[in-house]
């Protein structure tokens, strides 16, 4: 979700969209509750009301969110881990509340990370339950960096009292509570820390990069250059590789937006993305790898290719996903070239998948599991890599950004069990296990992105869950997807 303003008159809350001038008048209560599996909200305001945003879910990265004038900013119910990143809270009664508890006195908030945000002309900044009898012992972990406070009375208030005081005056805090290990542990902190020290490339001033995503509200039509209109099909079937490759090189030189109309576009080779170009999607357009041309494992080839090695220059790409389509061993689905300098290039929203959708050829009928056997069936190597940053490339920002690889295909029973539906049918297909995934795959991956691997500091949680290796699960009701991984190559 993406720049929209939220106002609140008593039960009625006006919800405005400026980019698009539409205005919806809907009864609810003066709440914005947001619960589920991980996700991304940026640039929304929300002004007055009881609570401004109410958030219960697993992982989330929360950006660029302004708060005037409720009674509190923001209230966690449950969560494991999420990442707030660029607030402003002004002239409320609370900022942060996750002291939420259960019927049995548990805390029900994991984790949770403020950084590079401000808190203005507030009683409490931040409300917390944790104590170091608290139970679950890791709940109501908190981690706060570089937080503005100005006019903050209480900077951190815990069972009643301050954990930190604040201010009537203006202060910056860098302060957490929670399990730390220096380096053994885990013991119980409670205070302030000196923080990471932060790369020069990646900040801007002492806060970390960001770039929202562009939304060309301000151009007329002429500017959008539709593939559809230039002869694509987007019908999943059509070799769309031509089509697409010339709108994209004749858009890019008349200075247009290539827009690609919602649909799925199969191409049988590397599609080109040339400097300058800007690239947005509807409703998530699926570019699909098909054929012979992404199938050899020792020669891998670009599905899209940003830039040749040795390319200067600036490119926006945003809404779309990137997939393949049956035995694609030697697909890398991104491949990153371009080097900028200045404002960096940009993706937003653009994501990777691999298997478990229809028209994948990767689906429980083309790749069942024998647990019997641990023979690879090569027509379920969906993919090579997924995004290669190459050691050309330079001054890419990405948000919200995932690579995926789809172990299993959802059935309309797992759909109607998350909550939208009748929940009386019941499913052939069982949850992927939790357990079968590691904590190094938590880590950006060289085999992944063609980096040298990553170490996410415990007290930086800014790193997306990216699963890269082979996943062979012991059901017969489950597909086997095999990305493959060779970092040498």
């Amino acid at each position: 979700m993406r720049v929209v303003s939220f106002h609140y008159i008593k039960d009625l809350l006006l919800e405005k969209t400026p980019s698009h001038d539409f205005l919806e008048i809907c009864f609810k209560r003066c709440a914005n509750y947001f619960s589920g599996s991980a996700g991304f909200l940026t640039d929304l305001s929300f002004n007055g009301g009881n609570i401004g945003l109410q958030v219960g879910n697993q992982q989330y990265t929360i950006r660029n969110l302004v708060f005037n004038n409720c009674v509190t900013a923001i209230q966690a119910l449950w969560s494991w881990e999420i990442v707030f990143q660029g607030l402003s809270i002004n002239n409320c009664q609370k900022g942060i509340d996750i002291s939420s508890t259960g019927s049995n006195g548990a805390l029900n908030v994991g984790s949770i990370t403020v950084i590079d945000s401000s808190i203005t002309n507030t009683p409490i900044g931040i409300l917390t339950a944790y104590s170091s009898t608290s139970s679950p012992a890791t709940a109501n972990s908190l981690i706060v960096e570089n937080l503005s406070l100005n006019n903050v009375p209480t900077a951190i208030q815990a069972n009643g009292a301050a954990a930190l005081a604040g201010t009537t005056g203006s202060t910056t805090i860098t302060w957490g509570e929670g399990h730390e290990y220096t380096p053994n542990g885990p013991t119980s902190f409670q205070g302030s820390f000196t923080p990471n020290s932060r790369p020069a490339s990646l900040v801007s001033g002492s806060n970390y990069y960001t770039r929202s995503k562009p939304q060309y509200q301000t151009l007329p039509v002429s500017s959008f250059s539709s593939v559809r209109s230039a002869g694509a099909t987007g019908n999943g079937h059509t070799d769309d590789t031509s089509a697409l490759q010339n709108i994209i090189n004749t858009a890019t030189s008349a200075g247009n937006i290539v827009y690609f109309d919602a649909g799925t576009y199969l191409i049988t080779s590397t599609l080109t993305i040339p400097p300058g170009a800007k690239i947005v999607g509807e409703a998530y357009p699926v570019i699909l790898s098909s054929g012979s041309f992404f199938s050899n494992i020792n020669s891998p080839q670009p599905v899209v290719r940003v830039g040749a090695s040795g390319q200067t220059g600036q490119v926006e790409w945003s809404d779309m996903i990137v997939s393949t389509q049956g035995a694609q061993a030697g697909a890398t689905l991104i491949e990153w070239n371009l080097a900028t300098s200045g404002t960096p290039s940009g993706m937003w929203d653009v994501h990777t998948r691999v298997g478990g959708f229809v028209g994948s050829d990767l689906q429980v009928a083309q790749c069942p599991v024998t647990a019997s056997s641990s023979a690879v069936n090569t027509n379920c190597i969906g993919a090579f890599m997924s995004m290669h940053i190459t050691p050309s490339a330079a001054g890419l920002y990405l948000e919200n950004a995932s690579f995926e690889m789809f172990l299993r295909s959802r059935s309309v029973a797992d759909v109607n069990r998350s909550g939208s539906g009748p929940q009386t049918t019941t499913s052939t297909t069982p949850p992927t296990p939790k357990s079968q995934f590691s904590t190094e795959e938590a880590c950006i991956s060289k085999a992944q992105l063609g980096l040298s691997g990553c170490k996410p500091s415990p007290r930086h949680p800014l790193f997306p869950t990216i699963l890269h290796k082979p996943q062979i699960l012991p059901s017969s009701k489950h597909p086997t997807i095999l990305i493959a991984n060779n970092p040498t190559a």
